[in-house]
């Protein structure tokens, strides 16, 4: 039965576009609170997962495509534990977490969880240099560790004066100190880039680069005050873009060149579909109005929705006959792939967490007087009906709440007379088996390599594993 989160109601109407609170990201983010906000809130790696059978040739070729952690009905245990407040990636050798108060870095032996380096001070996280976004969570992902950096901020938004500090994530050296303390507008990494922002004494902002790998400076561009200064910049796709009274600009991160004054339509969140084409969040470049765009293996349009495309954190290519779209009025909207006709919609915050087998696995957050703290809820992906749901006591939005092998999600149950960690049936919720919880606390479960799994509370991470010790 649905919770007080969460009514379904089948319809083909769109809720407008509006300033709804919820809380799905959409643009315009300003670089100052992208900067506040990136190392914070664990921003989730968008990685395309297989069931364990063969995927078509042409989709593999197209996105990442890695195992789901294995084999749930076999219990985890405690291998070590440590104070850590967020996993933000693994490295060969190392799990590099956020320090148990929110801050700083540590980077932890995969065997036995020792220290290996640590770093203190600023917002951090793992930045795979290939990729557009931090990484701060990619579940069975091994990234390489000459093609990632860890990155900490100092950040004006949090009263700090501009930092930025990029190490090594294997040993923790320190590979720059980029100079950015004129960055009093912001500084944020974009790829394999760090930019920051800066008043310019002779009005409008200057806008400098700096690389990941070296720390060396890369380019400085001044946006005139005749264009109205930037009264905003933050990323979409592999883009760099500022709003200014005159027009918008993209820039290119590599270059700090200014791609048009009156940018295109910018498209991010691109996911593959069966057919061959594709679904994508675009952005109009006369406005602030967003759409979830699916498009034809010729390139050309076959539908546009209203909001933003969601794609879960975990999903299998064979299954997104319905896109996840969110209205910025508050719904979750389930949207037929192939016709672009709403099946379902759900009210309150609602986040893909994973989506196969006919089944999504949302996680939601408490929205109003009286909700309970968090929950994971499965829904039938072509009706909206909600099979099951479990109260976790984790009001965390999308990530961490649950892990999956393709079949069943494990969830850390919390319903005031202790924990457990329960693996549920993903289509209808029976319990299968169930783990001992290390923490008394709600927690947070995160997939790692090696079939492992850590669970996350109160500046407390436990790695669970298949030996037993």
């Amino acid at each position: 039965m649905p919770g007080d989160l969460i009514e379904v109601e089948l319809d083909d109407e769109l809720d407008p576009l509006s300033d709804g609170d919820g809380r799905p990201p959409r643009p315009p983010w300003s670089l100052r609170r992208w900067a506040a906000v990136t190392a914070a809130l664990a921003t989730v790696g968008a990685v395309a997962v297989g069931t364990g059978g063969a995927v078509r040739a042409d989709l593999a070729g197209r996105l990442p495509v890695t195992g789901l952690t294995g084999d749930l009905r076999i219990p985890r245990h405690e291998l070590w534990r440590a104070d850590a407040g967020e996993v933000l990636g693994t490295v060969p050798g190392v799990l590099v977490t956020g320090g148990a108060d929110g801050t700083g870095a540590r980077g932890l032996a995969w065997q036995d969880g020792s220290t290996a380096w640590r770093h203190d001070g600023g917002r951090c996280t793992l930045n795979d240099v290939d990729d557009v976004d931090p990484v701060s969570w990619r579940g069975t992902e091994v990234l390489p560790a000459d093609r990632s950096r860890v990155v900490c901020l100092g950040l004006v938004s949090e009263g700090q004066d501009p930092s930025a500090v990029i190490l090594d994530p294997v040993t923790g050296r320190v590979v720059g100190e980029p100079d950015v303390s004129d960055a009093d507008v912001g500084v944020v990494a974009l790829g394999a880039h760090l930019v920051g922002v800066a008043d310019s004494a002779r009005g409008g902002r200057t806008v400098s680069s700096w690389s990941l790998l070296t720390g060396s400076a890369e380019w400085s561009v001044t946006v005139s005050a005749a264009d109205g200064g930037i009264g905003s910049m933050f990323a979409i796709g592999d883009r760099l873009v500022a709003t200014t009274l005159s027009g918008r600009y993209s820039f290119d991160p590599a270059t700090g060149e200014r791609i048009d004054a009156t940018a295109t339509d910018l498209t991010f969140e691109r996911r593959p579909m069966r057919d061959g084409g594709d679904v994508a969040t675009v952005w109009a470049a006369d406005g602030f109005a967003a759409s979830a765009v699916a498009t034809g293996a010729d390139g050309t349009e076959r539908w546009s929705v209203g909001g933003y495309y969601l794609p879960p954190s975990v999903d299998d290519p064979w299954s997104r006959d319905v896109v996840p779209v969110y209205s910025s009025a508050g719904a979750l909207l389930g949207v037929d792939a192939a016709t672009g006709d709403v099946r379902w919609r759900m009210s309150g915050a609602s986040f893909p967490l994973l989506q196969m087998a006919g089944v999504i696995a949302l996680t939601s957050v408490a929205t109003g007087e009286g909700a309970s703290p968090g929950a994971v809820i499965a829904v039938d992906a072509a009706t909206g009906v909600v099979l099951w749901r479990q109260d976790t006591g984790v009001d965390q939005p999308r990530a961490g709440a649950a892990v999956s092998d393709g079949a069943r999600l494990a969830v850390a149950e919390h319903d005031g007379g202790g924990t457990r960690i329960a693996v549920h049936d993903l289509h209808d919720g029976t319990v299968v088996t169930t783990w001992p919880s290390a923490l008394d606390d709600p927690s947070r479960l995160v997939p790692l390599p090696a079939n492992r799994v850590a669970q996350v509370a109160d500046g407390t991470l436990v790695v669970l594993g298949e030996e037993a010790r």
